[in-house]
């Protein structure tokens, strides 16, 4: 039985001109290859910085509201390809949140896309990361690796680029088997 059969493809955006587009264009995409997905539109929190904080609380609702996993990918993204025909592949795989890794970029891992598993130890690296988010005034992105750092020694990570060779994050033109391209991470397929 494939779990990730019901999964949601969640992402969110400050209603102002520039993401309302970005937005827009996620959603053809998303019905071009009719997927499961939750797009929401929120009052901007004040700036760019406090808009990206707001991800951890995202994804925890999506997670309580919609009870499966939940695959979080950036509103600028642009889907070329399903996600759900790659998803099989690490179904059979015991973790509890899927990442990229992103190995030539300053960040060990991009916060543009993440797949999240209903689990303990799941809502444990969220309760993580949110506490960071509000009290460290760091991006969520490293604040996102710290919480991993944190919760440590009971999450269980997989890297998704080690089961979905070109499920990955970079320039486009660069790769043309990409399923998700994230326009502002240099990272080139493998």
């Amino acid at each position: 039985m494939n779990k990730f059969k019901d999964i949601m493809i969640i992402s969110y955006y400050s209603r102002d001109e520039k993401y309302i587009t970005f937005a827009e264009s996620l959603k053809k995409g998303l019905d071009l290859f009719n997927v499961n997905y939750h797009l929401e539109g929120i009052e901007t929190t004040g700036s760019y910085h406090q808009n990206c904080l707001y991800k951890t609380t995202f994804i925890k609702n999506c997670l309580l509201n919609f009870k499966c996993p939940v695959l979080f990918i950036d509103v600028d993204s642009i889907i070329v390809d399903s996600p759900y025909k790659y998803l099989n592949i690490i179904d059979n795989h015991d973790f509890d949140i899927g990442v990229v890794r992103t190995p030539t970029s300053k960040h060990k891992y991009t916060d543009a896309l993440h797949l999240w598993n209903n689990t303990l130890t799941t809502f444990k690296v969220l309760d993580e990361w949110e506490r960071l988010n509000r009290t460290t005034g760091k991006m969520d992105h490293v604040n996102l690796l710290n919480s991993f750092i944190s919760v440590n020694r009971s999450v269980k990570l997989v890297n998704i680029n080690e089961y979905i060779r070109y499920w990955f994050i970079g320039v486009f033109s660069k790769c043309n088997r990409q399923i998700i391209f994230h326009p502002y991470n240099t990272e080139v397929c493998h």
